[in-house]
């Protein structure tokens, strides 16, 4: 994991919308299993993955609100490129 991944977050402003794969969210769903929501960061280590993959601070994810659990958002990390 990078440095500026660990960081601080970067202010509200830059909260975006995410869409995570059924792979990823079934990954997620399975490290959840000791916490009771699946939207509780710190109590699903899995999040940390997906915003390595996906280029987010896991610690800020929250529902998205549409009604898709497949969707959230989340603060961007700054200059993040996917991996090639």
């Amino acid at each position: 994991m990078s440095d500026e991944a660990t960081a601080a977050p970067p202010p509200e402003r830059h909260r975006r919308h995410f869409y995570m794969t059924r792979e990823q969210w079934e990954e997620l769903r399975q490290s959840c299993k000791p916490s009771r929501s699946i939207y509780d960061p710190p109590g699903n280590p899995g999040w940390q993955t997906i915003g390595d993959e996906l280029g987010f601070h896991w610690e800020t994810v929250s529902r998205s609100g549409n009604g898709n659990t497949r969707f959230f958002t989340a603060v961007a990390i700054d200059g993040w490129q996917p991996p090639r």
